[in-house]
């Protein structure tokens, strides 16, 4: 009886590691799952309240803003001070305020959400910018990841050149 006790521990303890690895496979297939995730959820609260999930005609998942919350990342931190940005503006949505930015620099695009009241005004900078594909400088705050690159832009307003008070010229009125 002794050497079966025995036998039953080293077994045991050889799934114990066998468990663990499996544990941290799992641990790093679901973090490498959590973009595609986060994406597959983004329609929520925008175009629709709920997504249902289906297998063979049956409903067996809801999922809506609170599932939506749970995917979001932890690791994300939104910056408490705003910088100038250089990017081009590829898309942008009148309505929302929601675009897709390419920054100088770089190659992909990340969304940003234009937080500036002209937003929505006919024929605002961002607008032109992006129908000239021109550059635009702005002020955004960043949501960062965790080795803090920008994935979203908050921008608030453009940097582009303004006169200075000394620049603009004043002209005497008469009475």
């Amino acid at each position: 009886m002794k050497y079966l006790s025995e036998a039953l521990q080293q077994a045991l303890r050889n799934n114990q590691g066998t468990v663990d690895k499996l544990m941290d496979t799992i641990n790093k297939m679901a973090d490498a799952l959590r973009p595609a995730a986060r994406q597959a959820l983004t329609p929520i609260d925008r175009s629709c309240k709920r997504i249902d999930l289906y297998a063979s005609g049956e409903k067996f998942a809801e999922l809506g803003a609170e599932q939506k919350r749970a995917f979001a990342d932890a690791d994300m931190v939104v910056a408490d001070h705003s910088t100038v940005y250089s990017g081009l503006i590829s898309e942008f949505d009148m309505a929302t305020g929601a675009c897709k930015v390419t920054l100088d620099g770089e190659l992909a695009r990340i969304s940003a959400q234009v937080t500036d009241p002209i937003f929505n005004r006919p024929n605002n900078p961002y607008v032109e910018a992006m129908a000239a594909t021109r550059t635009l400088r702005f002020v955004a705050k960043a949501e960062q990841n965790a080795d803090g690159e920008p994935m979203k832009l908050y921008i608030s307003d453009t940097a582009e050149s303004v006169p200075r008070r000394a620049d603009i010229a004043i002209t005497p009125q008469s009475d």
